[in-house]
């Protein structure tokens, strides 16, 4: 045990300013206990919005109020999402009524100790309060039927992450100056914003490999990198993994589409279907790479382990994201500081409440900043 408490204090200790040390212990807590107490202290943290509201105590405290009037509190969905935003509210010592699912005839023994209601069952009961706990390209759909079917919108709480923003429009380049020359890996490339903003910072004849195994992304990220007059890049089909296989895969059209692994295989539905997988290190060959970004829902460590001989060979600048999995930040740090004991490290956190938290390594020291 005791060398476990000693390897993360040696890596608390490679953290080089003040507000990289604040969002890895705000971090660890939050993948210990998601408590919406955690997940505001590294909502808190979040790098560029100093004036912004703090949407998670805000949250807390919508359904503490309500809870005191005993309201009847509705979570719209039933999938992980719904589950976590139940869960909290649980956790917090608060509570809720029922879950609302369009698949609700699969709950006959309920779920976490709430009956699940059919849709039909709500739009008959309109004084009840609705959190539409879904989130991604379910929740305009959802929030569309509910007022088709006239229920008041006054009764429509906000979606747990319908506040959720990037704070940083510049995210993954917040260290410009630490970039370094050679070709861009742009794992999770989803529409190839990042690998245009790659080329605007070291100009549009960089080599770019972007990687997005969502079928659906492929033809956009091919006409928003054409658009922006990109001309050495090589997009691919495909996933990140640490070897060439086939993998079952999670599609989600507006974004958070993941490889299925042992800690989401719960999360199978009828959008999975077969992917192919590589490594960085076959696809770059001998091009130099200056730089790997990698936001691939959870899979960022196994893609690192197929990027080894790259990140030793060329020392490339990286930016990973490492909130996706409880430890991620943890697991990635250690693996990055043991095949390149030179990397500094860094961390910030770019969006609201628990997400969008990622580690950055540079072979030179990042600027010390304290808030």
């Amino acid at each position: 045990m005791y060398k476990y408490v000693q390897r993360m204090r040696e890596l608390f200790d490679l953290l080089e300013d003040r507000l990289s040390r604040d969002v890895f212990l705000a971090r660890i807590q939050c993948d210990i206990e998601p408590s919406l107490t955690n997940i505001s202290k590294i909502s808190d943290l979040c790098r560029g919005i100093p004036d912004r509201k703090n949407h998670a105590a805000e949250w807390k405290n919508m359904i503490y109020k309500l809870n005191q009037k005993d309201e009847k509190i509705v979570l719209y969905g039933t999938a992980v999402q719904g589950h976590s935003v139940a869960e909290n509210i649980l956790r917090e010592g608060m509570d809720f009524y029922a879950f609302v699912s369009r698949g609700a005839e699969r709950f006959q023994n309920g779920l976490l100790g709430k009956p699940v209601m059919t849709p039909d069952w709500l739009f008959e009961n309109k004084k009840c309060y609705v959190i539409i706990a879904s989130s991604g390209d379910n929740y305009n759909q959802i929030r569309e039927n509910l007022l088709h079917h006239d229920y008041p919108e006054e009764r429509l709480l906000p979606c747990y992450r319908e506040s959720l923003i990037r704070a940083d429009r510049d995210q993954y380049f917040v260290f410009p100056d630490l970039i370094k020359d050679g070709a861009f890996v742009d794992g999770g490339c989803f529409d190839g914003q990042n690998s245009i903003d790659f080329c605007g910072f070291k100009g549009k004849s960089q080599t770019v490999f972007a990687f997005e195994p969502d079928a659906a992304k492929i033809a956009l990220c091919e006409a928003n990198m054409k658009k922006a007059g990109l001309s050495d890049y090589r997009l691919m089909e495909a996933g990140l993994s640490d070897a060439a296989k086939t993998a079952d895969f999670m599609e989600n059209s507006s974004g958070g589409s993941y490889i299925l692994s042992e800690w989401n295989i719960e999360s199978r539905g009828k959008r999975t279907r077969e992917i192919q997988t590589v490594r960085v290190d076959d696809v770059v060959g001998k091009h130099t790479v200056g730089m790997i970004k990698m936001d691939i829902e959870g899979s960022e460590l196994s893609a690192l382990h197929g990027a080894e001989r790259t990140i030793v060979r060329d020392q490339p600048f990286l930016a990973i994201s490492v909130y996706h999995k409880p430890g991620d930040v943890l697991a990635i740090m250690d693996y990055c500081q043991r095949i390149n004991p030179g990397y500094h490290f860094a961390l910030r956190h770019h969006g609201e409440f628990c997400y969008e938290t990622a580690m950055y390594a540079s072979m030179d020291s990042f600027p010390v900043t304290g808030t």
